[in-house]
């Protein structure tokens, strides 16, 4: 095997220092460098390097996460979770890419964050801090939901563009959980109905969906409510990740499908599609699959 290129600047510790995102079809890939967040087009060529703010100068990136259907990206500094939006450049683009990203948000939390995922195309943040789960909630979808949240038949939501000077949070504390251990790993599915949580060394993967009704919970000022379904591995598990679909396709022909792994096997999960919307009869479906 022969060395393809040599990037310049090491990525920060960490498992959430980089990621890959997608613009209009074009793919790039966020890193965290030192306290840059650093920006690859598909070519692996520099496009932009994001510079912190004044105020958190000094502080490395901790986890960095970039959208696969808006190219949004978002970016922590410790405490401070700060979301930057792709515009069209106005002069010739940097190495072909045509985009830049530009600081639209900032969400300032008690705690320093651990993990960070994107959810809902763009509209909703996953977000852990310690062992207390948040999500986060785009103010264009709470408007067009009335904020009564009463069915989860998602969609694309176009966003209108807001002034530059403009800094004021766009974004929503909808819901938090506090877990019984901090969580190793978290993704959220291709079409944000459902995300997954697991600890270390855990043999047991957790599989949150929102209900349709809080039935007396009320864990939100919002009245949001998630439950979620248990899928048991022989194992500890070692990762997961769900499988990619089609952004245009219809969600009455999605089966949703994470594969979990663990040592010499992979375990996959169906989860039922959403067709009745009733979430009182969530199922979930298990085949164990061996490598050879």
């Amino acid at each position: 095997m022969n060395v393809h290129q040599i990037l310049t600047g090491a990525l920060n510790r960490g498992d959430e220092v980089f990621s890959v995102g997608v613009i209009d079809g074009l793919s790039f890939t966020a890193c965290a460098v030192g306290t840059n967040v650093v920006i690859y087009s598909s070519s692996f060529k520099r496009v932009q390097v994001i510079t912190p703010a004044s105020c958190d100068e000094g502080l490395l990136v901790k986890c960095v996460s970039a959208c696969c259907e808006t190219g949004k990206i978002v970016a922590t500094y410790s405490s401070v979770v700060r979301i930057y939006e792709p515009i069209m450049r106005t002069e010739d683009g940097t190495n072909g890419f045509t985009y830049q990203w530009i600081e639209t948000s900032n969400l300032p939390l008690k705690y320093a964050v651990d993990k960070i995922q994107w959810s809902l195309q763009g509209l909703r943040l996953l977000i852990c801090c310690g062992d207390v789960l948040h999500l986060y909630q785009n103010l264009l979808l709470s408007a067009a939901l009335d904020v009564k949240l009463d069915t989860v038949a998602f969609g694309v939501v176009e966003e209108e563009n807001e002034p530059e000077n403009e800094r004021v949070s766009s974004w929503d504390c909808v819901w938090s959980q506090k877990l019984a251990a901090k969580p190793k790993f978290m993704a959220s599915s291709p079409d944000g109905t459902y995300f997954a949580t697991c600890g270390v060394s855990d043999c047991l993967v957790k599989i949150w969906f929102q209900r349709e009704e809080s039935d007396g919970v009320e864990n939100s000022e919002n009245g949001l409510s998630f439950g979620f379904s248990y899928v048991q591995h022989p194992q500890p598990v070692a990762g997961f990740e769900w499988r990619k679909i089609p952004r245009y396709m219809s969600r009455l022909f999605i089966i949703q499908l994470v594969f979990i792994c663990f040592q010499h096997n992979l375990y996959y999960s169906k989860v039922g599609s959403l067709i009745s919307n009733d979430y009182s009869r969530q199922y979930v479906q298990n085949a164990l699959l061996t490598w050879c």
